[in-house]
């Protein structure tokens, strides 16, 4: 697993194998940065569910100007601050180990927000479990409503095609959906604010 672009491309990643830690794909990645575009340069960044911080370091390498990850396994952790060590990151990045569903307690993470990108990649086994659904979208509405999600930010969402119930989102609605392979990929925006760049689903093998 490498990073994609910017300063850091070709640079290696740590990648751990597990059922419950799924890394996105370089393609996934790759199509996410390019619809993002010129939005990672000099953002402010959170990444849920960060595993070994591929979203977040790949946002950095591309201009980003902080990322704070967030992931509950020390196993994960581990591996994501060797990540950040060899890309020279240390003082770009901040580390918290503890579940994405705890980060509205955390006067630090509120301190260092708004974010301009959120990256919310639950592990699948967590949607498939009861109420699990339920609990992540209940997660990216409280972004808006807790003021973490900058006024003109974007909150980029992965799950299994078939999964996602956007209509069950009270705050946030869809700009953009891509599928890549295997993997359903949403650009989501705070429904008080105009979508200049909404565009249809559209689906890459």
């Amino acid at each position: 697993m490498r990073i994609r672009g910017g300063k850091n491309r070709g640079r290696e990643l740590r990648a751990l194998k597990s059922d419950h830690i799924r890394p996105p794909l370089e393609r996934v990645r790759q199509t996410i940065f390019a619809i993002l575009a010129d939005r990672a340069e000099g953002a402010n960044v959170l990444d849920l569910f960060a595993g070994t911080g591929s979203l977040g370091l790949e946002a950095i390498s591309r201009g980003a100007r902080r990322a704070l990850f967030v992931d509950n396994s020390a196993q994960s952790v581990r591996a994501l601050k060797g990540n950040i060590a060899a890309c020279r990151m240390d003082t770009q990045t901040a580390v918290m180990m503890m579940s994405a569903f705890q980060i509205f307690n955390s006067r630090r993470l509120h301190d260092a927000g708004p974010y301009d990108i959120i990256f919310a990649d639950p592990p699948y086994p967590l949607l498939d479990m009861p109420r699990g659904l339920g609990r992540f979208l209940r997660l990216l509405d409280r972004l808006v409503e807790e003021g973490l999600l900058a006024p003109d930010g974007r909150v980029v969402a992965r799950c299994r095609p078939g999964v996602m119930k956007l209509e069950e989102l009270q705050q946030l609605e869809s700009v953009r959906a891509e599928q890549v392979g295997d993997t359903h990929v949403f650009f989501l925006k705070s429904k008080t604010q105009p979508a200049r760049d909404q565009v249809p689903f559209t689906e890459r093998r």
